[in-house]
């Protein structure tokens, strides 16, 4: 699954960081996007309720209850799961190309604070009143992560950067191209698992395309000289 570009909004109790998250959707939905939000609180809270029926799935040991009604269908999980596993989720489930999450100030996303707080690492701007400016930063992010999406997520340091998302950053500003990337110039060896392609270093790639080669010239019918595999099995 390609990775969804995820901001995190981060400010103060009523610092206003709900309201801007709020204008954002709007905002980003009349220009086409389909955003999902995340609303983080380091509160032991839960939105069930003692002695209701959807209580009693989860104190049975359910590992994951569904509530649906004729309005909504909310999903609860026993226990806190970290940003990853929750982004992983909305991906999946929601129809959306980004995701803004309220709160996680301390999470690895692209950040924009609200209000006076301090800033974190990652923050990328600070609200400032104007929402135009966070939409063009949004926007930004959108394409970086997409430009991420073509790179095969090594972290290799084959193209001199330390991660695939400083590669996204160089190419976004013009600086580099995808054909830059090594292992993607490189690559003669496509792994497909359930329709998902596996990114291979050059190692692995030339362990499994050396073994396979090895296999299949033992096997009666198969020339010497072929030049081209496909394989699909079924678990």
């Amino acid at each position: 699954m390609n990775k969804l570009p995820a901001i995190a909004i981060y400010g103060y109790s009523d610092s206003g960081k709900t309201t801007v998250l709020t204008d954002l959707v709007e905002k980003l939905t009349e220009s086409g996007h389909g955003v999902c939000t995340v609303k983080h609180t380091p509160a032991d809270v839960s939105l069930d309720s003692e002695g209701k029926d959807t209580r009693r799935h989860v104190d049975s040991g359910s590992s994951l209850t569904v509530f649906s009604t004729g309005v909504e269908t909310d999903l609860m999980f026993p226990e806190p799961l970290p940003l990853n596993d929750i982004l992983r989720l909305v991906g999946s489930a929601g129809s959306c190309d980004l995701v803004l999450v309220e709160g996680f100030k301390s999470s690895s996303l692209p950040k924009i604070s609200v209000g006076d707080i301090e800033g974190k690492d990652g923050t990328i701007m600070r609200y400032d009143g104007d929402l135009d400016p966070v939409l063009e930063a949004i926007e930004s992010e959108i394409r970086i992560t997409e430009i991420e999406n073509e790179l095969p997520g090594l972290d290799c340091g084959l193209c001199g950067n330390e991660s695939c998302r400083e590669m996204a950053e160089e190419i976004y500003e013009g600086k580099r191209e995808v054909k830059d990337c090594q292992v993607l110039e490189e690559k003669d060896l496509n792994l497909r698992v359930d329709g998902e392609d596996i990114p291979l270093e050059n190692f692995p790639a030339s362990i499994i395309k050396s073994g396979l080669k090895g296999m299949l010239e033992s096997l009666k019918g198969v020339d010497d000289d072929f030049d081209h595999v496909s394989l699909e099995a079924d678990y």
